[in-house]
């Protein structure tokens, strides 16, 4: 809970100064600290579907195709 209140500003910053894209906050779990980053954001513009988001997250990320992703949302 601490990471939402820290991160909430951050994302409401972004959107005042990005009014056309929606910030999103990338959190690895089960990775090693020296495997990959834990936390990468990425900025994606406001008019596009969750599947463009999806097709994103797995580019910029690496993830295969097997691999799921859990995408959780909040207002």
């Amino acid at each position: 809970m601490e990471e939402v209140i820290y991160r909430e500003p951050i994302g409401r910053k972004l959107m005042l100064k990005y009014p056309d894209k929606i910030p999103i906050v990338l959190h690895y779990h089960g990775f090693k600290s020296t495997d990959k980053k834990t936390t990468q954001k990425i900025m994606i513009p406001a008019d596009k579907t969750i599947a463009f988001v999806i097709s994103e997250v797995r580019k910029r990320t690496n993830i295969d195709a097997k691999e799921a992703i859990y995408l959780f949302v909040n207002d």
